[in-house]
Protein backbone atom coordinates (compact mmCIF):
# COMPACT_ATOMS: atom_id res chain seq x y z
CA UNK A 1 0.00 0.00 0.00
CA UNK A 2 2.50 2.31 0.73
CA UNK A 3 4.64 1.59 -2.20
CA UNK A 4 1.41 1.85 -4.48
CA UNK A 5 0.66 5.60 -2.59
CA UNK A 6 5.06 6.76 -3.15
CA UNK A 7 4.45 5.73 -6.91
CA UNK A 8 1.42 7.58 -7.51
CA UNK A 9 2.63 10.40 -5.02
CA UNK A 10 6.09 10.36 -7.83
CA UNK A 11 3.53 9.93 -11.15
CA UNK A 12 1.50 13.54 -9.69
CA UNK A 13 4.62 15.17 -8.88
CA UNK A 14 6.36 13.93 -12.03
CA UNK A 15 2.70 14.88 -14.30
CA UNK A 16 2.83 18.41 -12.52
CA UNK A 17 6.43 19.49 -13.32
CA UNK A 18 5.60 18.42 -16.99
CA UNK A 19 2.73 20.77 -17.03
CA UNK A 20 4.56 23.88 -14.63
CA UNK A 21 7.41 23.35 -17.29
CA UNK A 22 5.52 23.50 -20.59
CA UNK A 23 3.88 26.70 -19.35
CA UNK A 24 5.40 30.24 -20.12
CA UNK A 25 7.59 31.11 -17.07
CA UNK A 26 6.09 33.70 -14.68
CA UNK A 27 8.23 37.07 -13.85
CA UNK A 28 9.16 36.94 -9.71
CA UNK A 29 9.07 39.89 -7.86
CA UNK A 30 10.09 40.23 -4.27
CA UNK A 31 6.83 40.52 -1.77
CA UNK A 32 6.65 40.74 2.18
CA UNK A 33 5.14 37.52 2.96
CA UNK A 34 2.25 37.84 5.91
CA UNK A 35 1.55 35.32 8.28
CA UNK A 36 -2.02 34.40 7.39
CA UNK A 37 -1.61 35.07 3.83
CA UNK A 38 -0.54 33.23 1.30
CA UNK A 39 -1.16 32.49 -2.69
CA UNK A 40 -4.75 32.00 -3.73
CA UNK A 41 -5.28 28.14 -4.65
CA UNK A 42 -8.21 26.90 -6.49
CA UNK A 43 -7.78 23.67 -4.79
CA UNK A 44 -5.10 22.32 -3.27
CA UNK A 45 -3.31 18.15 -3.52
CA UNK A 46 0.28 17.42 -3.17
CA UNK A 47 2.63 18.79 -0.18
CA UNK A 48 6.28 18.12 -0.21
CA UNK A 49 8.81 20.16 1.46
CA UNK A 50 12.00 21.84 -0.22
CA UNK A 51 15.31 23.05 1.26
CA UNK A 52 15.09 25.98 3.95
CA UNK A 53 11.22 25.16 5.04
CA UNK A 54 9.63 26.17 1.93
CA UNK A 55 6.48 24.39 1.32
CA UNK A 56 5.51 23.00 -2.19
CA UNK A 57 1.63 22.77 -2.33
CA UNK A 58 -0.27 21.49 -5.84
CA UNK A 59 -3.16 22.82 -7.12
CA UNK A 60 -4.36 20.55 -9.57
CA UNK A 61 -7.21 22.83 -11.11
CA UNK A 62 -5.26 25.99 -12.26
CA UNK A 63 -2.00 23.24 -13.07
CA UNK A 64 -0.41 24.81 -10.83
CA UNK A 65 2.76 24.20 -8.13
CA UNK A 66 3.10 26.78 -5.36
CA UNK A 67 6.36 27.55 -3.68
CA UNK A 68 5.18 29.03 0.11
CA UNK A 69 8.01 30.39 2.04
CA UNK A 70 6.88 29.67 5.64
CA UNK A 71 9.27 31.77 7.12
CA UNK A 72 10.99 32.55 10.21
CA UNK A 73 7.71 32.50 12.03
CA UNK A 74 7.01 28.15 11.24
CA UNK A 75 9.97 28.03 13.56
CA UNK A 76 8.61 29.49 16.84
CA UNK A 77 6.11 26.38 17.42
CA UNK A 78 6.14 23.77 19.65
CA UNK A 79 8.23 21.42 17.81
CA UNK A 80 6.60 18.05 16.23
CA UNK A 81 3.14 16.60 15.69
CA UNK A 82 0.74 15.07 18.35
CA UNK A 83 -1.91 12.65 17.16
CA UNK A 84 -5.52 13.77 17.19
CA UNK A 85 -8.38 11.76 17.48
CA UNK A 86 -11.33 12.43 15.11
CA UNK A 87 -9.21 14.55 13.56
CA UNK A 88 -11.46 15.23 10.79
CA UNK A 89 -14.50 16.75 13.28
CA UNK A 90 -12.19 19.20 14.81
CA UNK A 91 -10.95 20.13 10.74
CA UNK A 92 -14.52 20.59 10.00
CA UNK A 93 -15.44 22.45 13.07
CA UNK A 94 -12.58 24.76 12.28
CA UNK A 95 -13.52 25.69 9.08
CA UNK A 96 -17.68 25.99 9.94
CA UNK A 97 -18.84 22.92 8.04
CA UNK A 98 -19.82 18.89 8.88
CA UNK A 99 -16.89 16.43 8.70
CA UNK A 100 -18.76 14.48 5.43
CA UNK A 101 -17.54 18.10 3.13
CA UNK A 102 -14.09 17.97 4.22
CA UNK A 103 -11.24 15.64 2.22
CA UNK A 104 -7.68 15.82 3.43
CA UNK A 105 -5.85 15.02 0.20
CA UNK A 106 -2.36 15.33 2.15
CA UNK A 107 0.01 15.55 4.52
CA UNK A 108 3.72 16.78 4.56
CA UNK A 109 5.96 17.33 7.93
CA UNK A 110 8.20 20.01 8.34
CA UNK A 111 11.80 18.59 8.59
CA UNK A 112 12.82 21.35 10.98
CA UNK A 113 9.93 21.56 13.10
CA UNK A 114 8.09 17.87 12.47
CA UNK A 115 5.01 19.63 12.51
CA UNK A 116 2.76 18.26 10.33
CA UNK A 117 0.73 20.62 7.14
CA UNK A 118 -2.53 19.32 6.00
CA UNK A 119 -4.01 19.95 2.46
CA UNK A 120 -7.54 20.06 2.88
CA UNK A 121 -10.55 20.63 1.10
CA UNK A 122 -13.62 21.96 1.99
CA UNK A 123 -16.75 21.40 0.36
CA UNK A 124 -17.70 18.99 -3.10
CA UNK A 125 -17.89 19.58 -6.62
CA UNK A 126 -16.87 23.05 -7.94
CA UNK A 127 -17.87 25.11 -4.74
CA UNK A 128 -14.81 23.15 -2.68
CA UNK A 129 -12.07 25.73 -1.15
CA UNK A 130 -8.94 24.95 -0.12
CA UNK A 131 -7.06 25.30 3.20
CA UNK A 132 -3.92 24.70 4.32
CA UNK A 133 -3.42 23.61 8.46
CA UNK A 134 -0.93 22.84 10.88
CA UNK A 135 -0.43 20.73 13.77
CA UNK A 136 1.91 21.42 16.35
CA UNK A 137 3.94 19.36 19.12
CA UNK A 138 0.45 20.30 21.41
CA UNK A 139 -1.95 19.26 18.44
CA UNK A 140 -2.97 22.92 18.13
Amino acid sequence: MRVRNALMLCGAMAAAAIVVAARPTPSVSNTTVHVGVGPTLSSIGTLAFGPNGVLYAADPQAATIYAIDLGAAATKTVAGSKDIASINTQIASMLGTAATEIEITDLAVDPRTRNSYLAVMRGQGAGAKPALLRVDGNGK
